[in-house]
């Protein structure tokens, strides 16, 4: 009978995740498994070998059956909850509250339901906690530390956050005394076993079918990779260091994790933490010190290296708060599950059986309550924007084009339908980072395939390519951008087409023909982004930009040129005044992650 709510959460999950690919990372994710390449840094071996399996289920398509894998490690999850709570507690009703609790959260169930690598790192994570838990209730077995080595190896190829598990594991495991240090020793062979899924970065640098974000041949390029040493100050060791600093900056920290609890568990579930923890110390003082510092580590110390700042805006909170997190709401759900054994215990001295059995029962359909808001904000279904998009994009290019793209929404979109669907591969993709006076190949490779049909490119002269009309780009090329003493923006469609400065009255009419021609393909991603219902921050960006476009069309028709418009970006805000409906009506995250500078933002 426990088994019900899991197939339930199963098929609710199931239900309500992407059709075809997902926004953010998704691209470029679905790109590396496919072709077992590299992902972005540190790479993610492991989470790319698991969705290559993922990849021959006989149903859906590869995105969607990849997508299949967050639900199934997001319910494993679950299950491994459920297994904790009922061993702190013995009783099924008790933890299937925990279960359901944090099921239907915004931000548990938004990364359930997308192609991203923090379902599998949960589940390692949540594993290893049930390691721990095993071992403070009843007693040390060098089995559990075995076991723990291994999944700490294995999770350093998927996320890094799932070494934050070394804390909390340490130290309990030192309580044990001198056996549990020989058996930790003893251990680490298990722990390079299981980092050994690293390698795949550097063996599979070497395949010329492998999508390679970042090539990694030797050791240095491979630590550099794995450390993520190219975000800078968000590195791996660098964000682990900030964590060390100042006590304001933990409060700060807290604040806000506390502000992300509350908007997934309500206020009532601050109460039902604090009962917990105080339950959990007359449980198992060595349990409640094991949980206790895991729920530190992932959530106050994370915040502190993510959201230690007194102004957040709403893509901070999107992009860091709901996604990093998942580890710390579980954590925050096994606390608040146990309160309900009060409950349980005081009927059962009352005598009061018909409310010790139909209490518990009522009590537990509370968190279900979540799901009537889940079916407006976190229902992916028909989300088919990202898609349409990009599908938009490519299919009105002329043949043998050449695109540039900026922002992971378009870059990863682009390596999807181009790289793994096989769609549009005679354009040749290309990266221009902000800031950076250097080009990307990976949307462009093998690059000898190009070589013949790009040759004004790989010559060295873009010029030649935006003369011939085949130069376009998925933003504004500005200031930021090197070409912009060269080369000037055009809007044309749901993206730029570019032109070199000075000659523009000579692309006039290609322009306006081919864009009064293709103009009906604008109507799919109108279409998906008045109708998909789902809250995600990509989404409405992307939806963002297809609204201004929809402005500009409308101002450059009125206006019979396309050339009266010669700095978008400046004319921006007063088109978005007038066509913001569609972005308005589907911008349900300012409902959830609401702050008060979005707010003042959104009424200029």
């Amino acid at each position: 009978m426990f088994l019900a709510p899991f197939l339930f959460i199963t098929l609710v999950y199931t239900l309500f995740f992407y059709p075809v690919i997902s926004t953010g990372d998704g691209g470029g994710l679905a790109t590396a498994s496919q072709t077992l390449g590299i992902a972005h840094p540190p790479g993610c071996p492991l989470y790319l070998e698991v969705n290559k399996l993922l990849s021959f289920l006989p149903v859906g398509n590869i995105s969607e059956r990849m997508i299949f894998g967050s639900v199934l490690f997001s319910i494993l999850s679950l299950f491994l909850l459920f297994k904790i709570v009922k061993a702190l507690t013995e009783s099924s009703t008790v933890a299937l509250f925990g279960v359901v609790y944090v099921a239907f959260t915004y931000s548990f169930m938004g990364q359930s339901v997308v192609l991203k690598f923090y379902p599998l790192n949960l589940f390692l994570i949540t594993f290893l906690l049930y390691m721990g838990v095993l071992a403070s209730l009843k007693g040390y077995k060098k089995e559990y530390i075995y076991t723990s080595a291994l999944i700490l190896g294995l999770s350093s190829g998927n996320h890094h956050t799932a070494l934050f598990m070394l804390v909390p594991l340490a130290l309990l495991f030192l309580s044990f005394g001198k056996r549990a240090v020989v058996d930790g020793l003893k251990s680490i062979p298990l722990f390079l076993l299981g980092f050994t899924v690293n390698l795949h970065a550097i063996v599979r640098s070497y395949s010329e079918s492998a999508f390679l974000f970042m090539p990694t041949k030797d050791l240095s390029s491979f630590i550099y990779m794995f450390l993520r040493k190219p975000y800078g100050k968000a590195s791996s060791l660098e964000a682990v260091e900030s964590g060390f600093g100042f006590l304001e900056g933990y409060v700060i920290a807290i604040k806000n994790l506390t502000f992300i609890l509350v908007k997934n568990f309500t206020f009532v579930g601050v109460f039902l933490f604090l009962l917990g923890l105080f339950l959990l110390f007359k449980k198992s003082k060595r349990a409640f010190a094991f949980i206790l510092t895991s729920f530190f580590m992932f959530g106050i110390f994370l915040a502190k290296i993510t959201l230690a700042r007194e102004e957040l805006d709403i893509g901070h909170l999107y992009i860091v708060a709901h996604q990093y997190y998942m580890p710390a709401f579980l954590l925050f759900a096994l606390l608040c599950s146990l309160p309900l054994t009060v409950i349980y215990e005081f009927f059962k001295k009352k005598n009061m059986e018909l409310a010790y059995r139909v209490v518990p029962l009522v009590v537990l359909t509370f968190p279900l309550l979540f799901l009537f808001d889940r079916a407006l904000d976190q229902n992916f279904s028909r989300n088919y924007v990202p898609y349409s998009y990009m599908k938009t994009t490519l299919t009105t290019m002329p043949g043998y084009s050449f695109f540039i793209t900026r922002g992971d929404n378009a870059i990863f979109l682009s390596w999807y339908l181009k790289s793994l669907m096989g769609f549009r591969n005679d354009i040749c993709n290309v990266e221009i980072p902000p800031e950076e006076n250097s080009i990307y190949l990976r949307g462009c490779q093998p690059s000898d395939l190009y070589k013949a049909t790009h040759k004004e490119f790989f010559g060295g002269d873009l010029l030649d390519l935006a003369r011939d009309n085949r130069l376009f780009s998925s933003g504004h090329i500005d200031k930021s951008i090197f070409l912009s003493d060269a080369l000037s923006s055009k809007f044309y469609l749901v993206y730029y087409k570019l032109v070199p400065k000075g000659e523009e009255d000579k692309h006039k009419r290609w322009i306006e023909d081919n864009f009064l021609y293709f103009q009906k393909f604008m109507f799919t991603p109108y279409r998906d982004c008045i109708s998909h219902k789902s809250d995600d921050y990509f989404t409405v960006n992307l939806c963002k930009f297809v609204s201004y476009n929809f402005a500009m069309a409308s101002k450059i028709l009125e206006k019979k040129t396309l050339f009266t418009l010669s700095n978008p970006n400046e004319e921006i805000d007063t088109f978005m005044n007038m066509y913001f409906q569609i972005a308005q009506h589907n911008d349900l995250s300012k409902n959830f992650y609401y702050i008060e500078g979005e707010k003042k933002h959104d009424e200029r």
